[in-house]
């Protein structure tokens, strides 16, 4: 098996449902959900164009949840971290930090990004533009069964 690029991918995303700032903040929650360690994580595979693409179709009715999760994300940022741009522009320990209290509560935006980032690092490639392919090798799917 022949190594893939971990580096974060430098294209703007032309999302459906999120501004830039919410699109980055997404994707860095995303990526601590499944991190990059010897195997790609979410930012390769695009977890972030699966959850955008999902939120302006079939899980449309999630938007608010989104919506009001990231503005609360907001809020306990610039809390937590006075003059801090984002959640994205946090190191990975305050990232981690700032998602342990909607993840033991439970909160339904946590609930809701967790459960789009797991299908979205399996999703049929064709999510991601260009597709990313990382799901067919981290799970062992055949090529074969691939066609843009």
């Amino acid at each position: 098996m022949s190594a893939v690029p971990c580096a974060p991918h430098e294209r703007k995303l032309a999302s459906q449902t999120f501004s830039d700032a919410d699109a980055a903040d997404v994707e860095a929650i995303a990526a601590q959900i499944i991190p990059t360690d010897d195997t790609p994580g979410a930012r390769e595979a695009r977890v972030i164009e699966f959850i955008d693409r999902s939120l302006s179709t079939f899980a449309r009715e999630q938007r608010p949840i989104f919506t009001k999760g990231l503005a609360d994300l907001r809020l306990r940022v610039s809390a937590a971290h006075p003059g801090a741009k984002s959640f994205a522009a946090l190191d990975a320990p305050q990232q981690v930090a700032l998602m342990h209290a909607p993840e033991q509560s439970k909160s339904d935006f946590f609930t809701a990004i967790l459960a789009a980032t797991s299908p979205g690092i399996l999703a049929q490639p064709t999510y991601a533009r260009p597709p990313s392919k990382i799901s067919l090798t981290t799970t062992a799917f055949s090529q074969r069964f691939f066609s843009p």
